[in-house]
């Protein structure tokens, strides 16, 4: 038996690839690749005398494929013009399958629509689904989809020169995709537990404890500090504009810094080799 749904309308989301709204170390962001839309008409001629065939009896659509980002999958409808059952007898029951099995289940949001004398589309009744993987033949579609007395009905024009077309809206959603990166942290904008400790931080520190090759001196409060322009400079756009321009700083390799005690400036330089 084939499976079956209420009607109703409507469509679904849109998709994009973004970021965490927060500065992190590195980062992942799952998302839906966008659906893929696909549409199949369906024109069966002589339909007046195929709702006179015997309840149960079927006719099926050519086969179609449908192709997404990584996999193709094959559909076909049925229908059954006067009813797959007793019960739905005097009505048209009209089902999508699935032709096979797939690897993954597929997320599909199915419209079908009757197209008038005019290639309007009317009568639309939609349904959602999971076909489910390695399920041979699963289906869904709707048992009573339309009755004989409307298809009948002179003022609707639903069978045009006695053709009956159907028009099988599908959009498959898209998989679930994970992007993930770094981000390079910025001092002060994230917590000192989120720094990471990188072996470059290390060595640099290492540069100014030791005093090697230093080219100039910071003193202050009694302590002098051996120190590397190029690294005060490219960390410091104070020490830069010295060491830039023809200032006494620059001329006599020395810094006095009158206004700060001695232990805050050896915190202010090991933040500036280490980046802690």
């Amino acid at each position: 038996m084939a499976h079956t749904s209420s009607s109703s309308t409507g469509k679904a989301p849109s998709p994009g690839v973004k970021k965490p709204p927060i500065l992190s170390t590195s980062w992942s962001f799952t998302d839906n690749e966008p659906d893929t839309k696909y549409d199949h008409a369906w024109s069966i001629a002589n339909f007046p005398r195929k709702m006179d065939m015997e309840n149960g009896e079927e006719l099926k659509s050519g086969v179609f494929s449908i192709r997404t980002k990584d996999r193709q999958t094959d559909w076909f409808m049925r229908i059954n013009p006067n009813g797959e059952e007793k019960t739905c007898k005097g009505f048209v029951s009209l089902f999508l399958y699935k032709d096979g099995v797939c690897e993954v289940p597929i997320n599909a949001d199915i419209i079908f629509s009757i197209v008038d004398k005019d290639g309007v589309k009317t009568r639309a009744k939609r349904c959602e689904y999971t076909f489910e993987k390695n399920l041979p033949s699963d289906n869904r579609g709707f048992a009573k989809f339309v009755s004989h007395s409307e298809l009948r009905h002179p003022q609707l024009n639903l069978l045009p020169e006695d053709t009956f077309t159907i028009l099988c809206e599908i959009s498959i959603t898209g998989d679930n995709v994970v992007t993930s990166g770094t981000s390079r942290p910025h001092p002060g904008s994230v917590g000192r537990a989120t720094e990471p400790v990188s072996r470059l931080s290390v060595d640099v520190s290492s540069i100014f404890e030791s005093g090697k090759f230093a080219d100039c001196t910071v003193a202050c409060d009694g302590r002098e500090f051996r120190c590397d322009k190029n690294i005060l400079a490219g960390r410091s756009t104070v020490f830069d504009a010295m060491f830039t321009h023809d200032m006494e700083e620059n001329r006599k390799s020395r810094v006095e810094i009158v206004d700060l005690d001695g232990e805050t400036v050896y915190d202010m330089l090991v933040y500036i080799y280490s980046g802690k």
